[in-house]
Protein backbone atom coordinates (compact mmCIF):
# COMPACT_ATOMS: atom_id res chain seq x y z
CA UNK A 1 0.00 0.00 0.00
CA UNK A 2 2.85 2.39 0.85
CA UNK A 3 4.27 1.87 -2.64
CA UNK A 4 0.93 2.72 -4.26
CA UNK A 5 0.56 5.83 -2.11
CA UNK A 6 4.08 6.93 -2.98
CA UNK A 7 3.36 6.40 -6.68
CA UNK A 8 0.10 8.36 -6.38
CA UNK A 9 1.96 11.19 -4.66
CA UNK A 10 4.55 11.23 -7.45
CA UNK A 11 1.84 11.23 -10.11
CA UNK A 12 0.06 14.13 -8.41
CA UNK A 13 3.32 16.13 -8.32
CA UNK A 14 3.89 15.36 -12.01
CA UNK A 15 0.33 16.49 -12.78
CA UNK A 16 0.86 19.78 -10.92
CA UNK A 17 4.18 20.30 -12.71
CA UNK A 18 2.54 19.57 -16.08
CA UNK A 19 -0.26 22.07 -15.33
CA UNK A 20 2.34 24.68 -14.39
CA UNK A 21 4.27 24.04 -17.63
CA UNK A 22 1.05 24.36 -19.69
CA UNK A 23 0.09 27.61 -17.94
CA UNK A 24 3.53 29.09 -18.64
CA UNK A 25 3.44 27.95 -22.29
CA UNK A 26 -0.02 29.50 -22.73
CA UNK A 27 1.22 32.79 -21.26
CA UNK A 28 4.10 32.85 -23.75
CA UNK A 29 1.81 31.87 -26.62
CA UNK A 30 -0.80 34.50 -25.77
CA UNK A 31 1.91 37.18 -25.68
CA UNK A 32 3.25 36.21 -29.09
CA UNK A 33 2.49 38.26 -32.19
CA UNK A 34 1.20 35.19 -34.05
CA UNK A 35 -1.40 34.46 -31.39
CA UNK A 36 -2.51 38.08 -31.41
CA UNK A 37 -2.77 37.99 -35.22
CA UNK A 38 -4.88 34.82 -35.19
CA UNK A 39 -7.06 36.21 -32.39
CA UNK A 40 -7.56 39.45 -34.31
CA UNK A 41 -8.41 37.56 -37.51
CA UNK A 42 -10.98 35.43 -35.68
CA UNK A 43 -12.59 38.52 -34.14
CA UNK A 44 -12.73 40.18 -37.56
CA UNK A 45 -14.28 37.03 -39.04
CA UNK A 46 -16.95 37.05 -36.33
CA UNK A 47 -17.68 40.72 -37.06
CA UNK A 48 -17.93 40.01 -40.81
CA UNK A 49 -20.28 37.05 -40.21
CA UNK A 50 -22.51 39.17 -37.98
CA UNK A 51 -22.58 41.98 -40.53
CA UNK A 52 -23.40 39.54 -43.37
CA UNK A 53 -26.18 37.91 -41.31
CA UNK A 54 -27.72 41.28 -40.46
CA UNK A 55 -27.59 42.43 -44.08
CA UNK A 56 -29.07 39.13 -45.32
CA UNK A 57 -31.94 39.50 -42.81
CA UNK A 58 -32.52 43.07 -44.02
CA UNK A 59 -32.48 41.92 -47.67
CA UNK A 60 -35.01 39.18 -46.89
CA UNK A 61 -37.27 41.64 -45.07
CA UNK A 62 -37.03 44.17 -47.94
CA UNK A 63 -37.75 41.47 -50.54
CA UNK A 64 -40.78 40.24 -48.60
CA UNK A 65 -42.07 43.79 -48.17
CA UNK A 66 -41.66 44.42 -51.90
CA UNK A 67 -43.44 41.12 -52.63
CA UNK A 68 -46.32 42.02 -50.29
CA UNK A 69 -46.74 45.46 -51.83
CA UNK A 70 -46.49 44.35 -55.47
CA UNK A 71 -49.56 43.62 -57.55
CA UNK A 72 -47.95 40.87 -59.64
CA UNK A 73 -46.47 38.99 -56.63
CA UNK A 74 -43.16 38.43 -58.45
CA UNK A 75 -41.42 35.58 -56.62
CA UNK A 76 -38.03 36.40 -58.21
CA UNK A 77 -37.70 40.13 -57.61
CA UNK A 78 -33.92 40.15 -58.15
CA UNK A 79 -31.26 37.77 -59.38
CA UNK A 80 -30.25 35.71 -56.36
CA UNK A 81 -33.47 36.23 -54.40
CA UNK A 82 -36.49 33.99 -54.53
CA UNK A 83 -39.70 34.20 -52.53
CA UNK A 84 -40.81 30.76 -51.44
CA UNK A 85 -44.21 29.78 -50.12
CA UNK A 86 -44.55 27.48 -47.12
CA UNK A 87 -47.73 26.08 -45.66
CA UNK A 88 -47.94 26.59 -41.93
CA UNK A 89 -49.83 24.51 -39.40
CA UNK A 90 -50.98 25.77 -36.02
CA UNK A 91 -52.54 23.28 -33.63
CA UNK A 92 -55.30 25.13 -31.83
CA UNK A 93 -56.19 22.27 -29.46
CA UNK A 94 -53.27 19.97 -28.65
CA UNK A 95 -55.34 17.59 -26.52
CA UNK A 96 -57.76 17.08 -29.41
CA UNK A 97 -54.84 16.56 -31.80
CA UNK A 98 -53.31 13.91 -29.53
CA UNK A 99 -56.68 12.19 -29.15
CA UNK A 100 -57.19 12.21 -32.93
CA UNK A 101 -53.66 10.87 -33.48
CA UNK A 102 -54.22 7.96 -31.12
CA UNK A 103 -57.77 7.21 -32.35
CA UNK A 104 -56.72 7.30 -35.99
CA UNK A 105 -53.73 5.03 -35.38
CA UNK A 106 -51.38 7.46 -37.12
CA UNK A 107 -48.77 7.22 -34.38
CA UNK A 108 -48.57 6.51 -30.67
CA UNK A 109 -47.95 9.58 -28.57
CA UNK A 110 -47.12 10.70 -25.12
CA UNK A 111 -46.97 14.25 -26.43
CA UNK A 112 -47.63 15.66 -29.87
CA UNK A 113 -44.74 15.11 -32.29
CA UNK A 114 -45.38 18.22 -34.32
CA UNK A 115 -43.07 17.40 -37.23
CA UNK A 116 -44.93 14.16 -37.96
CA UNK A 117 -48.33 15.58 -37.12
CA UNK A 118 -47.87 18.60 -39.38
CA UNK A 119 -47.19 16.39 -42.41
CA UNK A 120 -50.52 14.67 -41.89
CA UNK A 121 -52.40 17.82 -40.91
CA UNK A 122 -51.37 19.54 -44.16
CA UNK A 123 -53.44 17.12 -46.22
CA UNK A 124 -56.43 16.68 -43.89
CA UNK A 125 -59.11 19.09 -42.75
CA UNK A 126 -58.99 18.85 -38.96
CA UNK A 127 -61.20 21.12 -36.85
CA UNK A 128 -58.46 21.77 -34.31
CA UNK A 129 -55.87 22.92 -36.85
CA UNK A 130 -55.46 26.29 -38.52
CA UNK A 131 -53.60 26.29 -41.84
CA UNK A 132 -51.85 29.29 -43.24
CA UNK A 133 -49.28 30.40 -45.75
CA UNK A 134 -45.95 31.95 -44.93
CA UNK A 135 -43.63 33.52 -47.47
CA UNK A 136 -39.90 33.50 -46.95
CA UNK A 137 -37.23 35.23 -48.99
CA UNK A 138 -34.33 33.00 -49.84
CA UNK A 139 -30.99 34.45 -50.93
CA UNK A 140 -28.91 32.35 -53.31
CA UNK A 141 -25.54 31.21 -52.00
CA UNK A 142 -23.93 32.26 -55.30
CA UNK A 143 -24.21 36.02 -55.72
CA UNK A 144 -21.30 36.31 -58.15
CA UNK A 145 -23.60 38.12 -60.58
CA UNK A 146 -23.17 41.18 -58.37
CA UNK A 147 -19.37 41.21 -58.43
CA UNK A 148 -17.80 44.16 -60.17
CA UNK A 149 -16.25 43.08 -63.44
CA UNK A 150 -12.67 44.16 -64.22
CA UNK A 151 -12.45 45.76 -67.61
Amino acid sequence: MKGKLATLNLLRKQIENQKFQIDKAEEVLEASAMFMTVKSLKEHLTDLNNEADELADEIREDALLEFDLSEDKNKKPYDGIQIKEFQTIEVTDEEEAIKWSIDSGQFALVSLVTSKFNKIAKVLDLPFVTKGTEYRAQIASDLSMYEEKDE
